[in-house]
């Protein structure tokens, strides 16, 4: 039977109204669209009790077993394609076994009615699908088909033989592994006289993927005539073990990094990429990929709560001339921002801090960054696997989505990715995953250790907390969501919200009784025992590995790299254009303008510890230049930031490196940040690793992070890379910028934590830092003219910074400082103008310089800031920051904003200016 629910009017139908106007903006002709939803069960259901869980009596009509517009001209049903995570339908089955012990089969259908008098019907229904149907998860319906998949009563043990082409083996199971590491594993059987089974090698391959055991940063390098034993080790790691942080609790072989936060609790954060997954599915990838490190956070430990979101996105910058192969970069902006909000929102974690960035070559390969910040009793910090614990999965149930997941995300994408590589994309349900959550904080003491089932499923799982025990599962003990899935597809499956915990027996039915009372799934499904890894499945053991081999066998091998060939200095072009209309140009641009109409989107106040919030300012419409979370009960407060740029990793890696942490830092300390009390976290997204210029970028750029921070004293404490980030198409490559982001979380007391904006009139407006430099390669103003690669590089001397933000972190001690913000994108009289839209004042800025006023005003020299000061205290603020400090101006009543250089003045139209900011980027 199947139940259509259509709302009574075209008033109450909100999409339909939508998608009309769209068709009207875009397409010739009138037209009229509604909208329904269908609810198709393979069992018989009673009719009120449908309507009254799927209707809404006052703007809702149901039909049952028949159209609810047989009059309309065209109908377009789009429904998940079979095996596809819809969790709407899987409530709504869960719900009627609860409710009426009914064990049905659900599939949701959305229905487009069109009609209208268009010139081309067929171009009509092609809008319709170009915009509201993606065909990796869904199809479109004309005949609905329940999963009916009989369970094999004969299993049968699979076996590969490795006599063939090893290349081909690879290739064809989608192992994604070398020769070398083919060979390896060949060697390693042979030594035992058989052959592996599908799933040994299956497991082999997740376990030794680039995207879990991060090959590249682990292996030896040759560069520039000097060998690098262990690039990972030798820059990221060590600059943490040299520094020695007293904050530091737990350092890069947690899910996350922890770092101290009083004398009660510690704080753990984590940014994951998911950027693969994104490419192809927007939607289902970014949610995904923050439901994903949100997991990180609750396996961190025995178990952090989660307490704010950060995501950063970077895009294509061009909708038409995009790859075959590939989404629009609008509709991706839009489907990823729509993956962070749901999961986010519907979870009730505030997404509280970001940025996007659009730039040509992102078209193929997308970045998407998700954080994750968590808190929790230093008990909690540190965790341990015992012998003979229980391995007890909690959560959803298993099924084919993510299907090889974790190597799929280790190679390039190219343009068939769409078609072959849909089983590697996962849709996420985040009302499981609360319920989860709310189990798991709930259980708190009965459980040893825990873990995410992410990226390799349950293979990486259990394959990692059992590499000192050993482990033994039992693989029909794990729930699927349908019958019929192989052994190998269970154990590789990264179906979401998962988790693995390691159980003392003794608490395994106090546990249980938790997680039934929440509703939440628990299993049973083997041991932590005998050494090796042994998974059977209905009494047939299907692999057996040495723990040994599998965690210790990869051969690692000497990379060769070359110089980046950075550029560092060239001519700059004539510039003639007034300074208003480049101010127009630049804050008109997607990548300075706000990006208020994503933020919106967001529940940034949810759980009520956003003391300091992603927009703010006298009108709330203004940008913060950290988010500030206020955990209840103490005094202290979090502090977190980014700095990201991909146009100077295009350029320079190694000084885009020093920019992004630069940035990351500066935005910090404007908000009241300590710098004694601040750590890092880096997430690199690089392009192929196999060209050995792209290669040594990647080492500049690691021996840049271990130099700065080191001079900083400010540690790494967690990270993630995501290489091979480049799409192939039959007319050539493209390959993303060199690209890090920086992530800085710091701990301070909050009474130090100040606006980033002006705050009052007659006070005393500073340049703080560094003087200008003509550097303005790679800047938003040389972007803006089509000149982004001429020019110089902003250069960052290591000593001369550090010495500057260490100043500017003892002032915020002092309280001296009324307002400040960051100068980033746009120099000087963006940020002015920044600090201004978000006040009820304005500023009168006069300079006097050699420098033409485009240099001065749009130089994007690193390590400075604009603070407002009394007038009172900037005797004190000369004597504690010397030379650094330069007054620049005052803040005046009312909104004008002057400027006088040189003796030219110029007098700016906040409000014409602040309209072009506020123009949004979707």
């Amino acid at each position: 039977m199947f139940a259509e629910i259509i709302q009574k009017s075209s008033a109450f139908d909100s999409l339909g109204n939508v998608i009309t106007g769209e068709m009207k903006n875009h397409l010739k002709g009138s037209y009229s669209v509604r909208t329904s939803k269908v609810y198709h069960f393979s069992s018989d259901i009673d009719i009120d009790f449908l309507s009254e869980l799927l209707c809404d009596s006052i703007t809702d009509i149901m039909s049952v077993n028949s159209h609810a517009q047989p009059d309309y001209d065209y109908t377009v049903s789009i429904e998940k394609r079979p095996g596809v995570m819809d969790p709407e339908a899987e409530t709504i089955r869960d719900y009627l076994e609860l409710s009426l012990n009914i064990e049905t089969d659900v599939k949701i259908l959305s229905r487009y009615y069109l009609s209208g008098n268009p010139p081309d019907m067929i171009k009509t229904v092609e809008f319709l699908k170009n915009r509201y149907y993606n065909p990796l998860i869904e199809d479109i319906s004309h005949s609905v088909h329940f999963i009916d998949i009989k369970p094999k009563t004969d299993i049968t043990v699979r076996t590969v033989s490795l006599e063939g082409d090893l290349n081909e083996i690879s290739r064809s199971m989608t192992l994604s592994l070398n020769e070398r590491e083919m060979s390896a594993i060949k060697e390693y059987f042979d030594t035992l006289g058989r052959d592996p089974t599908d799933i040994e090698l299956e497991t082999i391959a997740q376990t030794w993927s680039e995207h879990c055991v991060h090959k590249t940063f682990n292996s030896d390098m040759e560069y520039n005539g000097r060998e690098i034993s262990n690039l990972f080790k030798s820059t990221i790691v060590k600059a943490t073990v040299d520094i020695d942080h007293p904050d530091a609790v737990s350092i890069f072989h947690d899910n996350a990094g922890i770092w101290s936060f009083d004398d009660e609790y510690d704080v753990c954060f984590k940014v994951e990429t998911h950027n693969h997954p994104s490419a192809l599915e927007p939607y289902g990838g970014a949610g995904t990929g923050i439901g994903g490190v949100i997991r990180d956070t609750i396996g961190t430990g025995l178990g952090f709560k989660p307490i704010a979101n950060t995501d950063v996105f970077c895009v294509g910058s061009d909708n038409d001339n995009i790859p075959p192969g590939t989404i629009k970069p609008g509709d991706v902006l839009k489907g990823i921002t729509a993956g962070v909000r749901d999961y986010g929102n519907r979870m009730g974690i505030p997404t509280v801090n970001g940025s996007v960035h659009f730039q040509r070559d992102f078209a193929g390969n997308p970045l998407v960054y998700a954080g994750s910040l968590g808190i929790a009793k230093k008990k909690n910090a540190f965790k341990e696997v015992r012998e003979n614990d229980m391995i007890v999965l909690l959560g959803g149930k298993t099924g084919r989505d993510g299907i090889h997941g974790a190597t799929f995300s280790s190679v390039s994408l190219h343009d068939q990715s769409q078609d072959v590589s849909s089983g590697a994309v996962q849709i996420g349900n985040p009302i499981e995953e609360k319920k989860m959550l709310d189990a798991i904080m709930e259980a708190d003491g009965l459980y040893s250790a825990i873990t995410d089932c992410g990226a390799g499923g349950l293979s990486s799982a259990v394959g990692e907390m059992g590499e000192k025990t050993g482990a033994e599962v039992y693989l029909e003990n794990v729930p699927l969501k349908y019958a019929g899935l192989t052994y190998d597809e269970i154990w590789i499956s990264e179906s979401q919200e998962r988790m693995v915990l390691s159980v003392p027996p003794r608490n395994f039915p106090r546990l249980k009784e938790i997680m039934e009372k929440h509703s939440t799934g628990i299993s049973h499904i083997g041991y932590f025992r005998n050494g090796d890894l042994i998974i059977k499945y209905r009494d047939k053991t299907v692999c057996e590995l040495d723990m040994g081999f599998l965690h210790s066998g990869l051969p690692m091998e000497m990379k060769k790299a070359a110089p980046y060939g950075n550029i560092a200095s060239g001519s700059d072009p004539d510039i003639n254009n007034d300074i208003t209309e480049l101010a127009e140009m630049i804050l008109s641009d997607g990548n300075t303008a706000s990006k208020e109409d994503i933020i919106r989107q967001y529940d940034y106040e949810v759980m009520a510890q956003t003391s300091v919030k992603p927009l703010c300012g006298a009108r709330q419409d203004s940008v913060s230049d950290s988010a500030v979370i206020s955990p209840p009960g103490s005094s202290r407060v979090i502090l977190l930031s980014n700095g990201i740029n991909p146009h100077y990793g295009k350029l320079n890696p190694r000084q885009m490196t020093f920019a992004a942490i630069d940035e990351a830092l500066r935005n910090l300390l404007a908000q009241g940040g300590n710098i004694n009390h601040t750590a890092l976290l880096d997430n690199y997204s690089w392009g192929n690793v196999s060209n050995t210029r792209t290669l040594g970028g990647l080492i500049e750029s690691a021996e840049a992070c271990r130099d700065y921070a080191v001079e900083l004293g400010t540690p790494f404490i967690s990270g993630k890379d995501s290489l091979n980030n480049f799409f192939e198409m039959g007319s050539g490559t493209i390959e993303i910028p060199p690209t890090l982001l920086i992530s800085a979380l710091s701990v301070t007391d909050a009474g130090n934590i100040r606006p980033s904006y002006f705050t009052g009139e007659g006070n005393t407006v500073c340049l703080l830092g560094k003087a200008a430099e003509n550097e303005l390669a790679g800047s938003a103003l040389y972007r803006a003219l089509g000149h982004e690669s001429e020019g110089t590089v902003p250069h960052t001397d290591v000593k001369e910074s550090s010495a500057i933000l260490a100043t500017v972190s003892r002032l915020n001690e002092m309280n001296l400082i009324l307002s400040a913000h960051d100068l980033s994108d746009g120099g000087l009289l963006i940020a002015l103008m920044e600090m201004v839209f978000g006040s009820d004042c304005g500023c009168r800025i006069a300079v006097e310089s050699s420098m033409p006023d485009y240099i001065y005003l749009f130089s994007e020299t690193q390590t400075r800031f604009i603070v407002e000061v009394r007038d009172e205290d900037m005797d004190i603020l000369k004597a504690a920051a010397g030379s650094i400090v330069t007054p620049i101006g005052k803040t005046v009543p009312g909104r004008e904003f002057s400027l006088n250089y040189n003796g030219t003045e110029t007098d700016f139209d906040i409000e014409k200016l602040k309209t072009l900011w506020s123009r949004g980027v979707l």
